[in-house]
């Protein structure tokens, strides 16, 4: 199955693609953008060429497992981007994802797309998949 994997921002998302058959995934890009009009452009030839049966959201949670002030807004994009694409979406705990991908480059402009891989690699190696 193919899956789209987002670590969303307020200026940018990282985006990153796998499959659950092959266990693999990739890195693809880091959208930058300037108003919520302007993502959805953005986002819609992602999903486009991609056409995943599930898209994943990094979810920020406090290392305490409570809410950080990005999860309302995170659980507003992942709501408006199940409803703009017809796509079930699931919240995955990024605890830690960023400063993992920070660890793996010294490219400030793939930091986001990695972490965006990480936390897809958290859910498939953490899931059941039919």
């Amino acid at each position: 199955m193919q899956v789209v994997a987002f670590d969303f921002g307020t200026a940018k998302v990282g985006v990153a693609v796998g499959n659950t058959e092959t266990r693999t995934s990739s890195p693809i890009s880091t959208i930058k953008y300037k108003s919520h009009k302007h993502l959805w452009d953005l986002l819609q030839p992602i999903i486009t060429e991609w056409e995943p049966k599930l898209i994943v959201v990094g979810f920020p949670l406090h290392m305490d497992g409570e809410e950080s002030t990005l999860s309302n807004l995170v659980k507003t994009f992942a709501t408006k981007v199940e409803k703009q694409f017809a796509i079930k979406v699931l919240l995955v705990d990024e605890r830690l994802s960023s400063r993992e991908a920070r660890s793996l480059t010294a490219n400030l402009e793939e930091i986001d797309q990695i972490a965006a891989k990480i936390i897809l690699d958290t859910w498939i190696n953490n899931s059941e998949h039919s």
